[in-house]
């Protein structure tokens, strides 16, 4: 189980990032620091991880580490969504907004 965790500038709180469980949610390690909200994995290959705030990363070991990904991606977002279909889990689809008064 994974779980996203961000403000919006990441500063006034200590539980910031991606984290893991492997008991359930009994305990918790920290996989990656930052802002992050949304983690996704590959359904066909669940040791693929990918998880997104303002910027998006991959994880190749279950979520163990994450590698920033910018290749092909928005930069300057200020919130980014992640979406893995399990029809064809080799796409991968990002949502990107720089907007940050949209009101939403």
């Amino acid at each position: 189980m994974y779980l996203a965790m961000g403000d919006g500038d990441a500063g006034d709180t200590r539980s910031v990032g991606v984290y893991k469980t492997n008991n359930g949610g009994t305990t918790w390690t920290q996989s990656s620091s930052g802002n992050f909200y949304d983690v996704e994995f590959n359904t066909g290959n669940p040791n693929t991880v990918y998880a997104a705030g303002t910027a998006f990363y991959l994880s190749t070991n279950g979520g163990t580490s994450f590698s920033l990904i910018s290749s092909g991606i928005s930069t300057g977002a200020q919130r980014m969504n992640i979406a893995v279909t399990s029809a064809d889990p080799t796409y991968v689809y990002v949502l990107a907004s720089s907007n940050t008064s949209s009101g939403l």
